[in-house]
């Protein structure tokens, strides 16, 4: 559990700015991304790149597995942050950001990989459970449900608690293929 490219757990606020990881993150257990595998605190994220294939069981992603406060991603480059694969095995895998407490922003973020998982399978978010907040996002590449449903282009699953969830200036393509129930965005 808990593993990531650059950072496995922070029990606090995570900031990274202008990171690279190129390799593969792989694990058998829960709470990992290509950048963080589990943040306590807030996680902020610029111009960082991760282009390896990420996988887990649950709480999966390209950048962040899970993040139990806010998590915000801004490119001011137009180089993709999310390349390569992110494979759950399980729930809660997205392009970006697995699973996220708080509320979550992306903005200008391109993310070109493919996502699979069980359910709440998203292009960017796999599961949001507060506002969710995406401006001028990219997202290209497959995304697919295995078996399961709530898989959308850009936010798997946003949950009942989810006070907002707002997008605009953005653009979806690529397969998405999966039981869609009402509680996707594609």
């Amino acid at each position: 559990d808990k593993v990531g490219g650059l950072i496995g757990e922070s029990q606090g606020a995570v900031t990274l700015i202008g990171g690279n990881f190129t390799g593969d993150v792989s694990a058998s257990g829960d709470k990992v991304g290509g950048g963080v595998g589990c943040a306590a605190g807030d996680v902020t994220i610029t111009d960082t790149v991760a282009s390896g294939n990420i996988s887990g069981a649950n709480e999966v992603g390209g950048l962040v597995g899970r993040g139990d406060g806010t998590v915000t991603v801004t490119a001011t480059t137009a180089t993709p942050m999310a390349t390569g694969s992110v494979v759950a095995s399980g729930d809660k895998s997205g392009g970006v950001v697995g699973s996220v407490g708080g509320d979550v922003t992306l903005t200008d973020v391109v993310a070109s990989n493919s996502v699979s998982g069980v359910n709440q399978v998203g292009g960017l978010i796999g599961e949001a459970q507060k506002s969710v907040a995406l401006s001028g996002v990219t997202r290209s590449g497959a995304v697919t449900s295995v078996g399961g449903s709530q898989v959308g282009g850009l936010i798997g699953a946003a949950s009942a608690a989810a006070e907002l969830v707002s997008i605009s200036n953005s653009t979806v393509s690529g397969n998405i293929s999966g039981a869609v129930d009402r509680k996707s965005v594609v």
